[in-house]
């Protein structure tokens, strides 16, 4: 019971797949984003694709769908990773640091390198 009023916070424009959405975004970890996070970016996703399903070589709609979900799983995991390099190339500049009257750091007028 403790199991359903966790998801009925979570609404789903996809009831169809809300099980595959579930499944795919607890068992993946991004850095930065929570599991309902994840759910609600699949759901979001499979909103704006399901309707560019065609059936194209007898594939059914769920593999369309396990396809859409895993591409945006890749985009997810791909963003948090440049956002992380991104924070990892700015560094300080120590060398022009001043001390203040009171002996402390100012680290303020540091300059960042990009």
């Amino acid at each position: 019971m403790l199991e359903i009023s966790i998801y009925m916070n979570i609404s789903f424009f996809n009831n169809k797949y809300k099980d595959d959405i579930l499944g795919k975004a607890k068992t993946t970890n991004i850095p930065g984003l929570d599991w309902e996070d994840i759910a609600q970016e699949l759901d979001i996703a499979l909103w704006r694709n399901l309707n560019k399903f065609k059936g194209i070589n007898n594939a059914s709609e769920r593999t369309f769908a396990q396809k859409v979900m895993k591409n945006r799983i890749f985009d997810l995991a791909k963003s948090a990773n440049r956002q992380k390099r991104h924070l990892d190339s700015h560094h300080l500049v120590f060398s022009q640091l001043d001390i203040t009257e009171g002996g402390q750091w100012q680290l303020d007028i540091a300059m960042p390198i990009i």
